[in-house]
């Protein structure tokens, strides 16, 4: 049996001394029929108020956003600067199997190129450097380009590994450069971007002065995109003129590479991958997940890669109108006022681990390794996995042949089938254990934890 608080207006029980909601002793109130009914009347008018107030709240926010976005989209978007040339874009190592000339090998990060592995090649030179090398390999026509941790950025010849050049670079470089053409393009620890002459290292021109860089740049359709705290930077590939900036949602940056097309950009900040409309500048979609570590664009899908799973989403896909109350109805729901909120639009969602190495893409499998060993194929259009293979400690990512796929291990180089995980061959190497590989037609160029960088042709 229950009574009602005459100071609050809650149901207690009869025999209570004292109120679990307000704490007082409820012998210091008369319990009379009119004072118990007016302050349970009172508190039901309370707590409806308050309800009321939360949807009227509610409403008016749905209103608001709804009639910005309305009298948004009837504005059309102005074009964005246009770059001096539009010539200068990232040839794929498909297409240009002669270099490796980024870390993702392409503007999609697909980690794919069209030159055979001859894992049976003999060893042409060693070149040990005199400080520990702090990014992967990038390899040109003539010249094998590293960073080192004395300040450096090295240029050895990939005929027999001296060293042609090398340019001082503040602290170190943090992020492989990527070569374009008859430029070679390198984010730096002050906030500048600079290019370089591949085959000199004379500086041709420098840019910018912001936050710090911890991504390679991205060259597209003659413009360099580079991912900073907080920031994107669009510079003309030719000149480095600043050609626009954009903002991104979190001051705390992801090391993830920038990747694009002809019409996206995608990016990440260290809590959402972001899509923009390239002519525009404007944000077309994100999609919120914690750290996202690595980016692939392939066709009309993007993938995004975290500790624990990979999602793959369309490019044509976008956020629903009521985003901006996703919270509220979240809310609601904890507190059975609403149904569950629909998730967040995706195609599909994968498994990952934490340590994962960026994916490769072979045809529709995905390739993806981790440092533990963990090796899996997830097909392309559902994410399930094709197979899954245990194969002893990985030291980087994978990278696709037209011979299989070629793991990195510590003590030498692995292929496997990407269809099935099977074996397809190996070749130990001597030395210190192995960190990154580069590879073109002309030769397999990998780098060891000893500041060594090894060729095999």
């Amino acid at each position: 049996m229950t009574t009602v608080c005459p100071n609050c207006g809650r149901a207690v029980t009869a025999t209570s001394t004292i109120c679990g909601n307000c704490l007082k002793p409820l012998t210091e109130f008369a319990l009379d029929d009119g004072s118990i009914a007016r302050r349970a009347a009172a508190s039901r008018r309370a707590r409806r108020n308050y309800y009321l107030r939360r949807v009227a709240i509610a409403t008016t926010a749905i209103v608001a956003t709804s009639a910005y976005a309305w009298f948004g989209w009837l504005k059309p978007d102005s074009l964005l600067p246009a770059p001096s040339s539009t010539v200068r874009t990232l040839a794929s190592a498909l297409d240009q199997p002669t270099r490796w000339a980024s870390v993702g090998g392409d503007n999609g990060l697909h980690r794919a190129t069209s030159a055979t592995p001859k894992l049976d090649a003999p060893e042409a030179w060693r070149r040990t450097l005199d400080a520990r090398i702090t990014t992967q390999p990038v390899v040109g026509d003539q010249l094998v380009y590293i960073g080192v941790a004395s300040a450096g950025l090295v240029a050895l010849s990939r005929d027999d590994g001296r060293e042609v050049w090398r340019v001082p670079v503040p602290g170190q470089l943090d992020a492989a450069p990527t070569l374009v053409g008859d430029r070679l393009y390198a984010v730096l620890r002050d906030g500048t971007i600079a290019a370089f002459d591949p085959l000199t290292g004379k500086t041709i021109w420098r840019s910018g002065d912001g936050p710090t860089f911890f991504a390679s740049p991205l060259v597209s359709e003659g413009v360099v995109y580079a991912i900073s705290l907080g920031l994107i930077t669009a510079l003309d590939a030719e000149n480095g003129k600043q050609l626009w900036s954009q903002p991104i949602d979190s001051s705390v940056s992801s090391q993830a590479a920038p990747v694009a097309n002809h019409e996206v950009l995608l990016a990440a900040s260290y809590r959402r991958t972001l899509t923009f409309d390239r002519a525009h500048g404007s944000q077309l979609f994100f999609y919120a997940s914690p750290s996202p570590n690595h980016l692939m664009l392939a066709g009309d899908q993007a993938m995004l890669v975290t500790d624990d799973r990979v999602v793959a989403f369309g490019l044509d896909q976008r956020r629903p109108w009521w985003e901006p109350f996703r919270t509220f109805w979240a809310e609601m729901w904890l507190f059975g006022m609403a149904p569950t909120p629909p998730d967040q639009p995706r195609r599909w969602v994968g498994p990952a681990d934490k340590g994962s190495f960026a994916p490769a893409l072979a045809g529709d499998t995905l390739v993806i390794a981790t440092a533990s060993g963990l090796v899996r194929g997830l097909d392309m259009s559902t994410g399930r996995p094709r197979w899954e293979q245990k194969l002893g400690p990985i030291a980087a990512a994978p990278l696709v042949t037209p011979a299989g796929a070629v793991l990195v291990q510590p003590e030498g180089l692995l292929l496997i089938d990407p269809r099935t995980g099977e074996e397809r061959g190996r070749r130990a190497l001597q030395g210190a254990p192995l960190r990154g590989m580069g590879m073109t037609s002309n030769g397999t160029f990998l780098i060891s934890g000893d500041s060594t960088v090894l060729a095999l042709r």
